[in-house]
């Protein structure tokens, strides 16, 4: 990037985050929010006398020239990446872009591990490949979708009209008996007769591909590291099978709804964590996407992290 450029000068701080980018045709207001841990850009096309005189630029034009500013300064801030969405309207009787930008922060992926009593033990590097990824948001929720179908055992059942034992005859001539027409005592309106539009068996499976299911995968294990609800611990190992010294554990980690992945089969850890109701326990090749998302904290160990990165890097 070039040594002048505006956004490079914003990132090392040699001009104010308030202040108003402007060429001949285009004003940009850059808002910083803590509170929300992104940035808000706002680009309006600079109000002109006679705003239709310049017919050679559209609100495509624009929008291409926003995305490349927002780009540079996604490099120039070090972000994850951008979302921009495009709202035109008028002020005064003239068109105004409005392009509403928010930035996904980079969230440093030097996680701290910890011991089963809760101290910091050291720092471990996670691998960008795979806890470092741009989340899709799409493809988690398609992810979550898919196992919640395919679980669905598809059994219900429910008898038309035409199924129905009976009502072969109908009940009454049509007409001089001073009662509504009918045909049969099977039609929906009678009681015991069919259903309208009855449930029949079916499958809801869908399929997702090899790549999508990596990708959501890696998009919920980062959006857990983003959002510090990513837990290392260089070990969880028992005596024995024991339920409250595991819930001490829990209590040491500050968590409370937790998917505890572990490397091993460990007996003794899955036994003793099977009766508390927010806790569940997952090797590394039973991981999904589903399970990742539902539970609040997620709890590995150190080996568990290494055989993860190891399958999915």
């Amino acid at each position: 990037m070039e040594e002048n450029c505006i956004f490079c000068k914003i990132a090392d701080g040699e001009i104010p985050s308030k202040t108003l980018y402007e060429d001949d045709m285009f004003r940009v207001i850059l808002d910083i929010n803590p509170a929300s841990k992104g940035h808000a850009l706002i680009l309006t096309k600079k109000h002109f006398k006679n705003i239709y005189e310049m017919d050679n630029v559209t609100a495509s034009e624009v929008f291409v020239l926003a995305k490349r500013m927002a780009k540079a300064m996604t490099e120039a801030l070090g972000c994850n990446g951008f979302n921009i969405v495009q709202n035109n309207g008028e002020v005064a009787g003239q068109t105004v872009f409005h392009f509403h930008l928010h930035l996904i922060p980079r969230y440093t992926n030097d996680g701290i591990q910890l011991n089963m009593e809760g101290k910091e033990v050291g720092k471990i590097d996670l691998n960008d490949a795979v806890f470092g990824v741009e989340v899709n948001e799409h493809l988690v929720h398609m992810a979550v979708v898919q196992q919640l179908a395919n679980k669905r055992q598809g059994t219900q059942k429910a008898k038309t009209r035409s199924e129905v034992r009976g009502g072969g005859k109908k009940p009454w001539r049509q007409k001089g008996t001073g009662h509504a027409r009918q045909g049969s005592i099977r039609a929906p309106q009678w009681k015991g007769g069919g259903v309208v539009f009855a449930p029949k068996p079916r499958d809801y499976s869908f399929k997702l591909n090899k790549k999508e299911k990596r990708a959501a995968l890696k998009s919920a294990l980062t959006s857990r590291v983003n959002e510090s609800k990513f837990i290392v611990v260089d070990d969880l190992k028992l005596d024995g099978i024991k339920t409250k010294r595991f819930q001490e554990v829990l209590n040491n980690l500050k968590v409370n709804k937790a998917l505890v992945i572990l490397n091993d089969n460990d007996e003794s850890v899955m036994m003793s964590a099977r009766n508390i109701p927010a806790v569940k326990t997952a090797l590394t090749n039973t991981i999904n996407v589903y399970d990742i998302m539902k539970y609040d904290t997620v709890v590995v160990t150190k080996d568990a992290v290494a055989t993860i990165e190891e399958v999915y890097a």
